[in-house]
C-alpha cells in the first residue's frame, strides 16, 4: 500500500473510532436517504435516475430502521420514518410515470359514483 494509501487508511481509523454504533448508523442511513433522493432525479442532474439504485437505497433505510430504533433517539427515528415515507411515494409516482395528470375513467365520465347507486 502506498504512503498516501495508508495515511487514509489510518484518518478514516481515526474518524471511525471517534464514532458511536448509532451515530454510524444514523449517517448510513442519512446517505442511503440521499442517494434515493439523487436517483430519483432530485438532484437535477440529466440522466441520474436509477430506479433500481433507488430501491436498493430505499430498502436499506427500511433495513436499518429496526436497528434505528434501538439505538436513536426516536426524534432521529421518526425523522428517517419520514423522509423514507415521502421517498417511496417519489418512487411510486416516478416509476408509474406520475399519472401525467391524465384523468382516469371515472373523472372523464363527469359522474359520481354513488354505492349501490345508478
Amino acid at each position: 500500500m502506498s504512503e498516501q494509501g495508508q495515511d487514509q487508511s489510518s484518518e478514516y481509523e481515526q474518524r471511525l473510532k471517534a464514532l458511536s454504533a448509532p451515530e454510524l448508523l444514523f449517517q448510513c442511513a442519512g446517505s442511503l436517504l440521499n442517494l434515493a433522493a439523487i436517483r430519483l432525479g432530485l438532484g437535477g442532474e440529466p440522466g441520474g435516475k436509477d430506479l433500481s439504485q433507488a430501491r436498493q437505497a430505499i430498502d436499506g433505510v427500511r433495513a436499518l430502521l429496526p436497528v434505528l430504533e434501538g439505538a436513536c433517539p426516536q426524534q432521529q427515528v421518526e425523522a428517517i420514518r419520514g423522509s423514507v415515507t415521502q421517498l417511496q411515494l417519489l418512487f411510486a409516482k416516478v416509476a408509474g410515470g406520475g399519472g401525467k395528470g391524465q384523468p382516469g375513467p371515472a373523472e372523464r365520465s363527469g359522474r359520481l359514483w354513488v354505492p349501490g347507486g345508478a
